[in-house]
């Protein structure tokens, strides 16, 4: 049998829920400041802007990586009640860095494994003509990159620039895919892969669920990335029902408070995350 470094408990989430409010309300101005802090160097880091495409975004994401290690200390500490300690070492930070990679890169190819066959397939049953739909993409793209502010090097504009031509704007404002895409003629069929895609959706959903715990586990136990997959494969195991009840509510509340005040908006951020953390702290048996 595989050993494992924590013992796996069951989720309660409406615990998990009140939990956190319980632990947000203790202090709600200080997660609302943290909040406004966390959120305005995110807008910073999203902001900078690097000559080199490859290098503009891996330093995007390194620092979204401290950024993020940085709230789940923030929220492990008061989660404790104890003195608040952002001290990461290199190979902390390192460990933390390539487990998000090798999430988002295993995320993709999930997707992809998903969508490009199903896509591609309506596509070629549905598309009336193909020659038409491509060109009225092209004019998309063209019109896009011509009227973006924002370019990443120059490079890259001018190869745009020399493989499109653009006449007018007037060309943009015609431009109606939709035109293109003949479901009726083929309703079952397309129906039947959108079902093929979902179903798929909701095992990529599953195994989401299954690593969301690696985070954490980094952070609070300080594994490296194969044993933090792991550990989260394990803790996670028979509660993913409850799991999805809580992303559920933790949807709705961001949904509600959406339109209520930007401070609510601000509230609802670091109670979702402190639901999450409570939540995480249930599985591995360590709740308060």
């Amino acid at each position: 049998m595989e050993n494992h470094n924590i013992v796996h408990h069951k989720l309660d989430a409406i615990k998990a829920i009140k939990s956190g409010w319980k632990h947000i309300m203790r202090s709600p101005w200080t997660y609302i400041g943290c909040t406004i802090i966390f959120l305005f160097v995110s807008a910073i880091i999203g902001n900078i802007n690097i000559p080199s495409i490859i290098l503009d975004n891996l330093v995007t994401y390194a620092l979204d990586a401290f950024v993020t290690m940085v709230v789940i200390r923030l929220l492990l500490d008061k989660y404790e009640e104890r003195n608040i300690n952002i001290n990461f070492t290199f190979k902390e930070y390192l460990n933390f860095a390539i487990a998000q990679l090798l999430l988002g890169i295993a995320a993709c190819i999930m997707f992809l494994a998903v969508s490009v066959p199903t896509l591609y397939t309506i596509y070629n049953v549905t598309v009336t003509d193909k020659e038409a739909l491509a060109a009225d993409i092209r004019t998309i793209i063209e019109y896009k990159y011509r009227n973006s502010s924002n370019h990443n090097s120059d490079i890259f504009t001018n190869k745009v620039d020399s493989a499109f031509t653009f006449e007018s704007d007037d060309a943009y404002s015609s431009v109606d895919i939709t035109q293109y895409f003949d479901i009726a003629n083929h309703s079952t069929m397309v129906l039947s892969l959108l079902t093929i895609f979902l179903i798929g959706l909701c095992a990529i959903i599953y195994l989401l669920f299954r690593v969301s715990l690696t985070q954490w586990l980094l952070i609070d136990k300080k594994l490296n990335p194969i044993e933090a997959i792991k550990n989260s494969w394990h803790i996670t195991r028979n509660n993913v029902t409850q799991m999805s009840v809580l992303a559920i509510i933790s949807s709705f509340i961001v949904i509600v408070v959406a339109f209520a005040l930007f401070v609510g908006v601000l509230f609802a951020i670091p109670l979702v995350y402190m639901i999450t953390l409570c939540a995480y702290k249930q599985m591995i048996g360590e709740s308060k």
